[in-house]
């Protein structure tokens, strides 16, 4: 069997999803303006409407590539070589057949989003034919994401990440060079398409090398496993779905029900939360497979205290962010957009909320289903979905923009709940006691949220020298003091200390 570590693997998902995250956030603040300009911000918020469609195709997998970590996972955990290859194998035929069919659904569709968007002429006629190439993109990461299921079932992410940070920088280059050429809307779609090209290439050069290394003999499409995956796919189907609706659907709401002005002013409101949830959404997708490993390993008595870590870790990270958010997104908005496109307090406030509440949510639903019950917790999501949707529709009717993210907080609060206990139940006949963190960390963390409510309402500034420091400084204040105090997150003090003893015992060597 190949060589395993948790640690490492996560470790390498994270840095590499870090990196990517910066990308794209730079990406954000340079291309966003240049987008308005050269598009117009009518057309610009019909895209962003349509692209929600797009993130909806790559959920319309029906779930299988979550099914296919969890399956090479748990394989790899007890050592059964045989069963990674069969499952890698089968899973990359039948991604590769729902790709297909995804990407001839969203051609069929693009035929009558531009009259959804309300666009007609020349920008409906651009919308369609940028949208069908973002969904061929789409199409391709959404095949992709069985190779990916493998590099996370095996705990060998160091070279995928690589490949998906490179990725972002030619999707970054390509946009970039477009936009400036004049080419609008073509210019987002190119990029889009040289992302998902780039990753293809790399993820084969993976695939070959991973193959060559102790899979070789052991790689065959088994009907076995396709009847697994038919009948757990309109479960995962459902969940992957509902997942997408809840949190990808809502700037197409604003946009059909509203207009897409007011797409463009909630998605630019929250862009910069946006950004930040691609790096703390990164501990979900980071350990989902190390997850799956260790629950079919001989140490899965840990599983309630790493699950605690990772829970922590990721509420931890959510709240020093969202604080950050409120304390400086007013004031960002306006030197970076202007504030005509700023949603005001309230609705900063509430998707601070609902970042925190809504990812912790989805972060519980994920780790119980790296437990095995996938089928459950899919179905779970798609209930979660049917609660949410009807109630953003209503909120948005009733209170505008500020009903969006209510919703999400109301849905979020009561199924996270319900996997946690899921669960509890699930690991309770093996599992050591779970920790709990202390009155001081909550009290911590209702503080930090609170101190960035205050800035929120109270200050401004119209400098992104100044802007930038004080996010800068609340978030990462707001991490070291919760790191400080919080017992569960001793496993990211012990790298930093260290560093600092060996700095305290090479001065006095460099003294003499």
């Amino acid at each position: 069997m190949l060589n395993t570590s948790r640690r490492h693997a996560t470790l390498a998902t994270l840095v590499g999803s870090s990196f990517t995250t910066v990308i794209v956030a730079i990406q954000t603040v340079a291309l966003i303006p240049l987008y308005l300009r050269a598009v117009g911000a009518h057309l610009y918020g019909a895209w962003l409407g349509s692209g929600d469609f797009l993130v909806w195709m790559q959920t319309f997998d029906l779930g299988l590539p979550n099914v296919i970590i969890q399956r090479i996972g748990a394989a790899h955990g007890k050592g059964d070589a045989k069963s990674v290859g069969e499952y890698f194998a089968t899973g990359m035929l039948t991604m590769a057949i729902v790709a297909t069919l995804l990407g001839l659904a969203a051609f069929a569709l693009s035929f009558r989003l531009p009259g959804w968007m309300q666009l007609a002429g020349e920008e409906a006629r651009t919308l369609q034919l940028c949208f069908i190439i973002g969904s061929g993109a789409s199409a391709l990461t959404i095949f992709n994401n069985s190779i990916v299921g493998l590099a996370r079932g095996i705990q060998k992410t160091a070279f995928m990440n690589a490949c998906t940070i490179f990725a972002s920088l030619a999707s970054f280059a390509v946009s970039l060079i477009f936009v400036l050429k004049g080419w609008g809307l073509w210019s987002i779609a190119f990029g889009l398409m040289t992302r998902a090209v780039v990753l293809l290439l790399g993820s084969g050069i993976f695939v070959v090398a991973t193959v060559r290394a102790g899979l070789v003999g052991f790689l065959r499409i088994r009907w076995t496993i396709l009847h697994e995956f038919l009948l757990i796919s309109p479960a995962t189907a459902l969940g992957g779905i509902g997942y997408a609706v809840m949190n990808q659907s809502d700037t197409a709401l604003v946009a059909i029900f509203l207009k897409p002005e007011l797409a463009a002013v909630l998605n630019l409101t929250r862009k910069a939360l946006e950004v930040g949830r691609g790096l703390v959404d990164t501990i979900a997708f980071a350990t989902y497979g190390g997850f799956a490993h260790l629950a079919a390993s001989d140490q899965r008595k840990r599983i309630l205290q790493v699950h605690a870590e990772i829970t922590t870790l990721r509420l931890s990270l959510a709240i020093a962010m969202a604080a950050a958010f409120m304390a400086v997104n007013s004031s960002l908005v306006s030197v970076w957009v202007g504030s005509a496109q700023y949603g005001g307090a309230l609705l900063t406030i509430l998707i601070a909320l609902q970042f925190i509440v809504v990812g912790n949510s989805f972060l519980m639903n994920y780790l119980y289903r790296a437990l095995g019950p996938v089928m459950k917790g899919s179905l779970a999501l798609a209930a979660e979905s049917v609660t949410r949707v009807p109630l953003m529709i209503g909120l948005l009717l009733w209170l505008g923009l500020p009903g969006i993210p209510i919703a999400g907080v109301i849905a979020g609060s009561i199924y996270g709940l319900l996997s946690y206990r899921w669960t509890i139940k699930e690991v309770a006949s093996f599992a050591e006691p779970r920790p709990k963190p202390s009155f001081s960390v909550w009290a911590t963390r209702v503080t930090l949220f609170g101190a960035g409510i205050l800035f929120c309402i109270f200050f401004r500034w119209n400098n992104w020298a100044v802007v930038l420091a004080v996010g800068s400084a609340i978030f990462l204040s707001g991490i070291a003091v919760m790191t400080y105090l919080d017992p569960l997150l001793k496993s990211l003090r012990a790298p930093f200390f260290s560093v600092l003893r060996r700095l305290q015992i090479a001065e006095p060597m460099a003294e003499s």
